[in-house]
């Protein structure tokens, strides 16, 4: 038996996609890109992803681990702001 798509249960307009998360139509950029897709783009939109994984990492990451990333993270940024470059870095 093939597989059958789900049939959102409001008309969507043309460039738009319906989020079965949250049940709202959205423009289609406000999905993200899955080229393993028939319409090369994810079944729920951004902000419900964002939602999905910030409770992922929530629940399942030490806070010690998300600490260090988010301190890594401004340092690097900052340095990408000043245009420095890293120190010891090959590249220099």
């Amino acid at each position: 038996m093939p597989f059958m798509r789900k049939e959102p249960p409001v008309p969507v307009p043309q460039g738009s996609k319906f989020c079965f998360k949250c049940s709202k139509v959205h423009l289609v950029e406000a999905f993200a890109v899955d080229n393993s897709k028939w319409d090369r783009r994810r079944p729920c939109c951004r902000s419900c992803d964002v939602a999905r994984w910030s409770t992922y990492y929530a629940e399942r990451m030490p806070q010690e681990v998300l600490q260090r990333r988010r301190r890594n993270w401004k340092a690097t940024k900052a340095r990408l702001e000043t245009g420095l470059k890293r120190e010891g870095s090959p590249h220099a």
